[in-house]
């Protein structure tokens, strides 16, 4: 638990932009599915902004607690899915 918290902590401010995501994928009509391969590729891009970009400084405070750039994308997709899979079933339910 205390390895997933910093995580966690770097998570947050993109909760709200991959909520957002979520309601427009599911209003315009998306399945489950491509809704899990769009937040992929989203974060695949992400990490890659994040790696070779001027923002490498992010993830410095990770990289002193032995974190992984690949460890930190994995458990962000771990933690986006288990958010994003019950919101937009739950989303899909009313549409």
């Amino acid at each position: 638990m205390r390895s997933i918290f910093p995580i966690w902590m770097f998570y947050k401010p993109f909760l709200v932009w991959s909520l957002g995501i979520n309601t427009f994928l599911t209003l315009i009509g998306f399945t489950i599915l491509p809704v899990i391969v769009i937040k992929l590729i989203s974060l695949l891009g992400l990490c890659y902004l994040i790696k070779e970009t001027k923002f490498k400084g992010l993830l410095k405070p990770y990289k002193l607690l032995d974190r992984s750039a690949f460890k930190i994308g994995g458990v962000l997709f771990l933690i986006d899915m288990g958010i994003s899979i019950p919101f937009v079933l739950l989303l899909g339910a009313f549409t």
